[in-house]
């Protein structure tokens, strides 16, 4: 059997994806133990990179985070799924992250970065990766975590999944019928409307949903006409972030009855939230009337 189709290793990426780290932890347990595995460390062989990759990002400390990251990045990526790329990716995202909370350090980090993304990327793909970091755009008094990066680089993978088209996914109002078509949770695609990548606070990933809306009313300017807020599993209402869309992704556009159109939606949420559902609030509706609701998980 091989480490993707192991029972434990599935439920254990299923928890990933829904933010659950303990669960994750708990499942990744059982699978190694199945193998006879103790710990895994840079000398354990014959680990799947999956299973580098969540057992590195589940981790509670950061350092042993960044650690097993840096290990799996520096791997081949031999089992084609992108994992090691992935790790390479996030270390950049670490460092940038880093660098914004040191601005005098900045100039140093600019360095460690393209050496950084040349080495690990290199070593997990056999080749290099170009990565030109404009600093006229990079804030020189120091921006928040969060904000806009101007970084040009390889084109982020496209980690979604798509959902099954069940009726279960969608929420119905006069104005039309809303579909949650795809999810990337902890998306690496985040841009702003000029293309520049984002990233998440420290202790918060950025959730993508893809959204597809049929107009149902005359003429529908302004899809979907409603408000769309993510709910957590721990109960937390986060609205989409305005300034955020997914690179190369669909935007809204304003369509007649029987058009159909389309935006993926990006969210912050903390690294241990699991998404529970979204909140759909129609445009005019009642104070009083009830809010409709996407669930996520089933």
């Amino acid at each position: 059997m091989s480490a993707r189709s192991d029972p434990a290793l599935i439920k254990a990426n299923a928890a990933f994806f829904n933010g659950d780290r303990a669960e994750t932890r708990r499942y990744l347990r059982e699978y190694l133990d199945s193998q006879g595995i103790d710990e895994i460390d840079a000398e354990s062989a014959g680990v799947p990179p999956l299973v580098r990759w969540l057992d590195a990002q589940t981790q509670d400390d950061r350092a042993a985070r960044l650690e097993k990251l840096r290990v799996l990045a520096a791997q081949p990526d031999g089992d084609g799924q992108g994992y090691a790329p992935m790790a390479a990716a996030a270390l950049v995202t670490e460092a940038r992250i880093d660098a914004l909370h040191r601005p005098e350090k900045r100039a140093a980090w600019t360095t460690i970065l393209i050496a950084l993304a040349l080495v690990v990327v290199g070593a997990s793909l056999g080749g290099t990766i170009a990565l030109a970091i404009n600093r006229n755009a990079a804030n020189p008094d120091g921006g928040a975590a969060g904000s806009p990066v101007a970084v040009t680089a390889a084109a982020p993978a496209d980690r979604s999944i798509e959902l099954p088209s069940e009726t279960l996914y969608l929420a119905e109002y006069p104005a039309g019928v809303l579909r949650a078509v795809r999810i990337e949770n902890n998306s690496l695609r985040a841009v702003d409307s000029a293309g520049q990548m984002l990233i998440p606070i420290v202790g918060a990933r950025f959730a993508a949903i893809e959204m597809q809306f049929e107009c149902r009313a005359g003429i529908c300017a302004e899809p979907p006409q409603a408000r769309i807020d993510l709910l957590t599993g721990d109960g937390l209402t986060v609205p989409a972030r305005a300034d955020a869309r997914i690179f190369n992704g669909r935007h809204w556009e304003p369509i007649a009855r029987g058009r159909v159109t389309g935006a993926w939606l990006v969210y912050e949420i903390p690294l241990d939230a699991s998404l529970r559902a979204l909140r759909v609030t129609p445009a005019g509706s009642l104070p009083d009337a009830p809010p409709l609701e996407i669930p996520l998980v089933r």
